[in-house]
């Protein structure tokens, strides 16, 4: 049997390990062996990036003990662990209850930089004639309730969160592309694979894809927030916008103050003791859309 050179054979062997390479570029990076089907990907305000975890939150028999949210950093360390035990139980009820988790953000029910999470439950009276009911509760980490209501959102298909999670669960991280599987058969279990490439989300009736927000939203701040005399607005404009401006409206749209900004500077420090007591938005608007925006609370 004639030898290949030892050049040849070389080449031969780099370029069969880079086969190999390309067809092992889907990786598992992390394996939560107990998550269900309720593991997802989420940005926050002031946290930044984390992985999300609802442990089955049922209120009834079937799972009385397991139900909590577990946040996880982008490495899969637990950040923060929230025990849902204070959501009130129905009385009454047929059966389990069907529940989700919905909305988990730091800046989307109070101005705080407190997590918070929207959780609904449909359920049946006993004996009751009036049918399946619903209740929406809003809570923050500590659990204290924010809000409640007798009405709710539910989809019989997915009980954890949003309908578009079941076609959407590849996500743009700043630690690259990531796909999350879930499985709600045991062993129940999720998994996140690293992916070579990245997500392009044409789809924009579901959600806007986490790569299309702009970064100068991400790192817009106010402080102090709520505030009586000054204030300080954080920002940056995207590379290719010059200038653009700062305005101010109250709740019913009226501009109260605007300002020229550009990339001189990264924040702007203004008077806010000429305007009513309320709450604001201010927003960074170009010619091309608004940029980012950002609720201001003005007190006494």
């Amino acid at each position: 049997m004639k030898k290949l050179p030892t050049l040849q054979f070389l080449i031969l062997l780099l370029i069969s390990m880079h086969c190999l390479t390309s067809k092992a570029q889907i990786l598992l990076e992390q394996d939560y062996d107990s998550a269900s089907f309720q593991l997802t990907y989420v940005r926050l305000q002031h946290a930044g990036e984390k992985y999300a975890w609802v442990q089955n939150p049922q209120l009834g028999s079937l799972f009385p003990l397991a139900r909590k949210i577990n946040l996880y950093n982008l490495n899969h360390s637990l950040w923060k662990s929230i025990n849902l035990s204070a959501i009130p139980p129905f009385s009454g009820i047929t059966g389990a209850p069907k529940s989700q988790v919905l909305y988990i953000s730091d800046s989307l029910f109070a101005t705080d930089s407190l997590l918070e999470f929207m959780y609904t439950a449909s359920y049946y009276v006993t004996g009751s004639s009036a049918g399946e009911k619903l209740h929406t509760y809003i809570y923050n980490e500590n659990m204290v309730q924010l809000f409640s209501d007798s009405v709710g959102i539910y989809n019989w298909n997915l009980m954890g969160f949003p309908d578009w999670l079941k076609t959407n669960q590849i996500f743009n991280t700043s630690q690259g592309t990531k796909m999350i599987l879930n499985s709600n058969k045991p062993p129940y279990r999720a998994k996140v694979y690293s992916l070579p490439g990245m997500y392009l989300n044409v789809n924009k009736s579901y959600v806007l894809d986490q790569a299309e927000i702009p970064e100068s939203a991400e790192r817009m701040n106010i402080y102090p927030n709520p505030s009586n005399d000054f204030t300080t607005v954080s920002y940056a404009l995207p590379k290719d916008v010059e200038t653009a401006k700062m305005v101010f409206y109250d709740l019913n749209g009226k501009q109260v103050k605007s300002f020229t900004i550009d990339h001189t500077f990264t924040s702007l420090r203004l008077s806010i003791s000429d305007i009513n007591t309320g709450s604001y938005y201010c927003q960074v608007e170009c010619d091309k859309g608004i940029i980012s925006s950002k609720k201001l609370i003005k007190i006494n």
